[in-house]
């Protein structure tokens, strides 16, 4: 008899997380449907966000060391996404943050990276591909591994929404210059330089710089 009960005891608390997992799967279903708004706006918003600042110095694509002199980088304002925009559930808080950060985790990015050396003169590394990936169940990644034919792959990953003055974007004449702080960098290495991520595309620019802000 005791066993009977048990049984029951067990079928109702089946049934219990089975209605919990059907009321999760409508809250998806309904966000997944508005989707589509939301990434149409939030890439409206990106490509009428400017990049501010103008500089004549150039970086060169060589091998050998470079000099930027007086570059000044020009951090741009972050735009903020009201609550309206955005569909949110307080059963469902992870799915609504990440759906409203609306990283472009399946988007990859062709960049090349320079480290910082000293007197603003910055060393060549190679051509980079970047890839937002998660580093944890709420924060993001910015994962850049090396395309060079080399034996060992060389790999930053930069952390998002640790501040805004740890990255900083510039306007150049022909390209765009993310610099990237030692402190948003995730390294065992102490000695770490900042590194200056350059993108020729203006909307890869200012999609990687503005995702990198986000908290």
């Amino acid at each position: 008899m005791e066993e009977i009960v048990d049984i029951r005891d067990h079928i109702k608390l089946l049934n219990t997380k089975i209605d919990r997992i059907e009321q999760h799967l409508d809250i998806i279903i309904k966000k997944i449907n508005v989707m589509p708004h939301i990434i149409s706006m939030l890439e409206k918003l990106s490509k009428d966000s400017p990049i501010n600042g103008t500089n004549n110095n150039l970086l060169l694509d060589s091998d050998s060391d470079i000099t930027l002199k007086d570059l000044e980088f020009v951090t741009n304002e972050k735009k903020s996404i009201s609550a309206d925009d955005v569909l949110t559930d307080e059963s469902d808080e992870e799915y609504a943050e990440a759906l409203s950060i609306n990283y472009p985790i399946y988007r990859k990015f062709n960049c090349t990276i320079y480290t910082s050396m000293e007197q603003n003169r910055y060393s060549k590394i190679g051509n980079f591909e970047c890839t937002f990936v998660k580093r944890d169940v709420k924060n993001y990644i910015l994962q850049a591994i090396s395309t060079e034919l080399t034996v060992h792959k060389i790999k930053y990953e930069i952390l998002c929404g640790v501040d805004n003055s740890s990255y900083r974007l510039e306007k150049m004449k022909d390209f765009f210059l993310i610099k990237i702080n030692r402190n948003a960098l995730l390294s065992n290495d102490k000695n770490i330089r900042p590194i200056v991520l350059k993108f020729n595309d203006k909307e890869d620019a200012n999609k990687i710089y503005s995702c990198l802000q986000k908290e």
